[in-house]
């Protein structure tokens, strides 16, 4: 899997945030305020759901049943011991505090480094991030990219953490996960490869 992010600076998330204004006119409130998580409460949240052994940590088997986490291990196991504790989730959602709050909101599904056209994406936040988190849905055009949306429209992707299903055309499902957030490696637009 590949994972590329096209990052918004908070100025260009506010340019953005005008012309949605703009272009959605009559249809509804575009949804500009930041959206956060609790650190503290995610941490916890992040344990009860995928601890299943009860000790503390998610380690490397557990971490499996969250794609989203496991895909941002790199990024949110800082004492590099191939678990995650809930201070770590913590400290990685107080991070989004220094960051865009919304990222330019378009994927893209590729098979065989080719685009999919027709594929339905839904990324939904991981029950961790609290309530308020939209689930955003899209389908791919030529090139195999989509453009996300909710409702009420946000001016990009909120960051955090998202469990990616992808269902394409021919009936095949694939389950990804991603952290949605300006510092990951890569800059560009978040790219899976199914």
């Amino acid at each position: 899997m590949t994972t590329r992010i096209l990052a918004f600076s908070r100025l260009q998330s506010f340019f953005c945030c005008g012309v949605l204004l703009v272009t959605v006119g009559c249809q509804g409130d575009v949804r500009t305020t930041a959206i956060k998580a609790d650190p503290a409460a995610a941490g916890k949240v992040a344990l009860d759901n995928y601890d299943s052994n009860s000790d503390g940590q998610i380690n490397a088997s557990e971490v499996a049943n969250s794609p989203a986490l496991q895909s941002a291990m790199s990024r949110v196991d800082t004492n590099r011991d191939g678990q995650i504790s809930a201070d770590e989730v913590a400290a990685r959602i107080q991070k989004y505090d220094e960051l865009s709050e919304f990222i330019a909101g378009e994927v893209r599904v590729t098979r065989n480094g080719k685009g999919v056209v027709g594929a339905n994406v839904t990324m939904t936040p991981e029950v961790f991030m609290g309530e308020g988190f939209p689930t955003y849905r899209g389908t791919t055009f030529d090139g195999g990219s989509a453009p996300m949306q909710t409702d009420p429209p946000t001016p990009g992707i909120a960051v955090g953490f998202y469990k990616v299903t992808i269902e394409t055309p021919d009936g095949a499902q694939s389950t990804k996960g991603v952290e949605i957030a300006d510092d990951t490696p890569s800059a560009g637009r978040v790219e899976f490869e199914i």
